[in-house]
């Protein structure tokens, strides 16, 4: 049917001169952009529909995806909360093993999932795929909230069977493990800063402990009590270098100006504070020296 329209169109081609082929190539060409923009405009208007749905609409009441072990590549996405999504659920997105493993162990050790950048923190969650699952993150605040209302209850009710706080200069790894939200990671961490310290002023300084959260913070606080006269403290004005310098509140710059006034006078307590000119140093510090 069409062979003789296209045998008429090519005479025609052939048979025209050459301003003629000029225009019918011109059409042409705009014939093909305009496709083009209408095929483009289509898949932006789709993309932001999918985007503002998955935003805006109350999710709250979808049920999860049932979860599977196939290969995801070109499964539609779905939503999830980062405080409740399971490993199968992180896998089926299109999240790694090993990943998706180390979200688990992230969310395990007491952290919370507060905003939508909050999996950022996870290590291995880069820019690429927070970009692609941001859309999908619903974070349900009355889920949320029983969360940390059934860790508080299963922290009071550990403190009520303890008959005493754990004092954290004198504890070891194997009382640390029994805290809730403590694993053995985090109670070598602990013992690690004490050692640097030359051990607690106050639990405050838990919250210095690299990966320790505010969360994990309340819910161990009621648990844990500091003896400061176990503190290894340090003499100011007799101390060597390097064990001063070692000092996680002190450091080589501030380690060398104690060094170059002791050349010249007996460091107190009055000139040291005029020597770090940071009343919130001050009082960090001074637990931790002899005058």
């Amino acid at each position: 049917m069409l062979k003789q329209p296209l045998h008429s169109f090519v005479h025609f081609l052939y048979s025209s001169n050459r301003r003629q082929r000029s225009g019918i190539l011109i059409l042409v060409i705009l014939i093909l952009a305009i496709c083009i923009v209408r095929i483009i405009l289509k898949y932006y208007n789709t993309s932001r529909d999918t985007s503002y749905a998955a935003s805006y609409i109350d999710f709250s009441r979808l049920p999860y995806p049932a979860s599977n072990n196939t290969d995801t590549r070109g499964k539609q996405l779905f939503v999830f909360d980062p405080n409740q999504v399971t490993f199968e659920q992180l896998v089926q997105l299109g999240v790694s093993e090993r990943v998706a493993k180390t979200f688990l162990n992230y969310r395990k050790s007491g952290a919370v999932f507060y905003r939508k950048t909050d999996i950022k923190k996870v290590f291995g969650f880069n820019d690429a795929i927070y970009k692609k699952l941001e859309p999908y993150i619903i974070i349900e605040k009355r889920k949320q909230l029983n969360y940390l209302t059934k860790k508080v209850n299963t922290t009071f009710k550990a403190h009520r069977i303890q008959k005493e706080q754990i004092e954290l200069n004198s504890a070891d790894s194997s009382v640390l493990v029994a805290l809730p939200a403590i694993g053995p990671s985090f109670a070598r961490r602990i013992l690690k800063y004490r050692s640097l310290l030359g051990g607690y002023s106050n639990t405050e300084q838990l919250k210095e402990v690299y990966g320790f959260t505010d969360s994990m913070f309340c819910i161990v606080k009621p648990l844990v009590k500091v003896d400061d006269s176990k503190i290894n403290k340090l003499s100011i004005n007799t101390c060597e270098f390097k064990p001063l310098c070692k000092h996680p509140y002190i450091g080589y710059e501030l380690c060398k100006r104690i060094f170059d006034w002791r050349k010249k006078t007996v460091i107190t307590p009055v000139n040291f504070k005029h020597i770090l000119d940071n009343d919130v140093l001050y009082e960090k510090l001074v637990p931790y020296l002899l005058f």
